[in-house]
């Protein structure tokens, strides 16, 4: 009788207890467990290796990504969400609660609100020859000069060259040195330039198009708006569902099973991460 009085007292003094975690085992996510194995998995993922000494404060850093990519994947498998690629379910669960929050009328508005964002300056297209030598670039003037096609000059005077190199397109007057802005800009789609001499060369240009200064219409921003408003919706839909994750799924690290010194956010009494 007294043994089995002694049992139970003992039992219920180590009911209050907290169960020490088994010596691999580096998280608890709510009832699941986490390993070093399963961080060293996600190192490797993202090519890195736990052993070629990087800082405690880059590996408490890397942990904490670790452990918000678990908890972002637990709301994903309770949202009905499946998959093997862990990137990829991440990518659809932030997908899913950004495709909602913008509206053609938010491209609409954010169109109203920063009008001067799609004003484009005067912009010309060109074809140009760059040669060292003056008097080659004197006579290939002249031949252009005669109605022989650019083209043909261009191959003839440097063999070899890439055709794609010599054209520019939508080059705005900023975007020029000066010396060569005062050439381009001043001539009419077709027209040819004089010599214009740099450090590096001799150029001769060809004005292919004369764009003026226009502001794009809503039809053509609103594929950069939305882009633009879904980044901005992604970030936030990633640190919503962080925030709602970690308040359905208790964290907690066992600072004493990792081989470095833990700094992260998910210490007890640490700020938000």
């Amino acid at each position: 009788m007294r043994w089995e009085l002694w049992a139970l007292c003992a039992l219920a003094a180590g009911c209050g207890r907290p169960v020490a975690p088994a010596p691999d085992v580096v998280a608890h996510l709510g009832d699941r467990e986490l390993t070093y194995a399963d961080f060293e998995s996600y190192l490797r993922l993202n090519s890195l290796d736990s052993e070629v000494g990087l800082a405690s404060g880059v590996l408490s850093g890397l942990f904490d990504q670790f452990l918000r990519e678990e908890l972002l994947l637990e709301t994903a498998r309770a949202e009905g969400l499946e998959g093997a690629d862990r990137r990829r379910l991440v990518d659809r669960l932030i997908g899913k609660r950004a495709a909602q929050a913008v509206t053609e009328a938010d491209v609409a508005g954010y169109y109203e609100g920063h009008a001067a964002e799609f004003d484009l300056p005067e912009r010309v297209s060109l074809r140009q020859i760059l040669l060292d030598d003056r008097r080659l670039a004197v006579a290939a003037l002249e031949r252009l000069r005669a109605g022989e096609p650019f083209e043909a000059v261009a191959r003839s005077v440097e063999p070899g060259a890439d055709v794609g190199g010599w054209e520019q397109a939508d080059l705005a007057r900023d975007g020029v040195p000066p010396a060569f802005a005062e050439a381009i800009f001043s001539l009419a789609p077709g027209a040819i330039s004089e010599i214009v001499e740099a450090d590096y060369g001799f150029f001769i240009f060809e004005v292919t198009g004369h764009q003026p200064a226009e502001r794009l219409r809503l039809e053509q921003a609103a594929p950069r708006i939305r882009s633009k408003l879904e980044r901005e919706a992604a970030d936030k839909a990633l640190s919503e569902l962080v925030g709602e994750a970690e308040r359905r799924y208790n964290v907690a690290v066992f600072e004493q099973n990792l081989p470095f010194d833990y700094r992260g956010n998910y210490r007890p009494n640490a700020a938000s991460p």
